[in-house]
């Protein structure tokens, strides 16, 4: 199951999921769609750790910092 949400969230252009490497570019192109995927992702897969940390970066490279501690706070629990 966490193939597939890492094939989904690389089409929604999250970082982690599809590229396993750091960098913002990828969320230029769609961050509200990556947002949803990972979300759903983070759902269905709650100890998958790739997913929580591409959420949260996801959230540090557009700008919301405290929304990116806030995944990682929800991820710890």
């Amino acid at each position: 199951m966490y193939a597939l949400w890492r094939k989904a969230a690389g089409n929604g252009r999250a970082r982690a999921c599809a590229l396993g490497g750091r960098g913002s570019e990828c969320h230029t192109q769609s961050p509200v769609r990556a947002r949803a995927v990972l979300q759903q992702g983070t759902q269905q897969c709650q100890r998958s750790i790739p997913l929580w940390l591409a959420a949260a970066d996801l959230e540090f490279a557009n700008g919301y910092a405290a929304k990116g501690r806030a995944v990682l706070e929800q991820a710890r629990l």
